[in-house]
């Protein structure tokens, strides 16, 4: 939608029957139009969301709790990387909605974002207003947030583009934080065009790019994507896109998973420990301001040491001091981004289903490495194919992503 008359009928319309958004601004938020005039080209008067959980100058940010949404303090200053979208000359026209504290689970006050594919599934989460609204065709671009696969989730389940960038590439002062060493800020959209522009104008570092070669070497770990509980028909399509894709322009290598594994190894340990940092203190003196779901993953952190949390962060970096010589065997890393069809609400991190929804994303918030999906084809649902760069590659990443992207439909 391009007319910002629509774009407010459809916000208060299909937005709100999908429960997407939280707070409509009517007139836009805007900022000062510095930018470069090619990224003004692409995100120049271009209405966006926010999700609920990013500092926005005299509103709340309601975090998918029903406390905050109500008695939060107004935020005297916007996050910085939303200052510099509103610098390139993005309208804020909504805030969208998320699951708790971007935590896992939803309030049970707040009804759960619908998927636009078909409103009997959820959106995901914890992006999912983002998600949704981009899916539903009212947005073209929006900001979310990603600790574990918090937008890669549920723009596959949406059928759109998430990017989860380089750990670090944009800043995450001012938004609300769940596990600071996994956390990200990044895109939801339908356009890479788009999400790149958005890239390079919220990035707090300069961006370089090195050119796609002729060949591009697709490394596939194969026993990770052998996972038994995996959707049989996702791994599928999944193979028949790989089977498909030119010889004389792809050159698939199967690459071991083994590091991959002891990435996510460190995982939960960092999430829950520092969450509990976070969180514990209010979780302990306050329960009644969370939700059940939300509370019993934040007492779940007190049971992690600071020995294992240590442990934890120090196989991460004897991983990350191994991950350049992995990656020089290959240009992007591809593989599912979720290894099931969206379900009809979200499972809580630690339940059956949970466990493994982030099996194909958390590794990548541990290595920082960027990390897309890619809508494909499948049946009646869509489903994500995730590329993943080497660290600060992310427009190499989204270079080859361009070239990949016709041959998932």
């Amino acid at each position: 939608m391009s007319n910002l008359t629509e774009i407010y009928d459809a916000l208060r319309g299909r937005g709100c029957e999908l429960n997407a958004v939280v707070e409509i601004f009517e007139p836009a938020i805007e900022g000062h139009s510095s930018a470069t005039d090619a990224i003004q080209g692409a995100l120049h008067g271009l209405p966006v969301v926010v999700k609920d959980m990013i500092a926005l100058k005299g509103y709340r940010r309601g975090n998918g709790n029903p406390r905050d949404m109500a008695d939060s303090s107004r935020e005297v200053a916007t996050a910085s990387a939303i200052t510099s979208l509103l610098d390139a000359g993005v309208k804020i026209v909504a805030t969208s909605s998320l699951l708790e504290y971007a935590a896992g689970a939803q309030h049970p006050e707040i009804p759960e974002t619908r998927n636009p594919i078909d409103s009997r599934l959820t959106a995901g989460g914890s992006s999912a207003g983002s998600a949704a609204l981009v899916g539903a065709g009212i947005v073209n671009l929006a900001i979310g947030t990603d600790t574990g696969g918090s937008i890669r989730i549920p723009a596959a389940y949406c059928g759109v583009i998430g990017l989860k960038p380089t750990s670090h590439a944009i800043a995450l002062d001012l938004v609300t934080p769940l596990s600071p060493t996994l956390d990200h800020l990044g895109f939801i959209s339908d356009s890479l065009d788009l999400i790149e522009a958005a890239l390079i104008a919220a990035a707090s570092l300069p961006l370089t790019r090195s050119s796609a070669p002729a060949k591009i070497r697709l490394g596939i770990p194969k026993a990770l994507i052998s996972d038994p509980r995996n959707n049989p028909e996702i791994i599928a399509r999944f193979n028949e896109i790989i089977a498909n894709l030119p010889s004389d322009r792809f050159e698939i290598i199967s690459i071991g998973s083994e590091l991959l594994e002891d990435f996510r190894s460190a995982f939960l340990a960092i999430v829950l420990y520092e969450a509990w940092e976070i969180y514990g203190k209010k979780a302990k003196n306050e329960p009644g301001h969370f939700g059940g779901e939300t509370l019993r993953l934040f007492l779940l952190g007190e049971a992690i040491t600071r020995e294992s949390y240590e442990e934890s962060l120090r196989i991460r970096e004897s991983s990350l001091l191994a991950l350049q010589e992995y990656m020089t065997a290959v240009d992007v890393l591809m593989m599912p981004t979720v290894p099931y069809f969206a379900p009809e609400t979200t499972p809580p991190i630690d339940s059956d289903l949970g466990s493994y929804e982030s099996l194909y994303t958390e590794i990548f918030n541990v290595s920082g490495q960027p990390a897309i999906t890619l809508p494909a084809r499948c049946s009646a649902l869509p489903i994500g194919i995730q590329l993943v760069g080497d660290l600060n590659e992310d427009l190499y990443l989204l270079d080859i992503a361009r070239i990949i992207e016709p041959y998932l439909q």
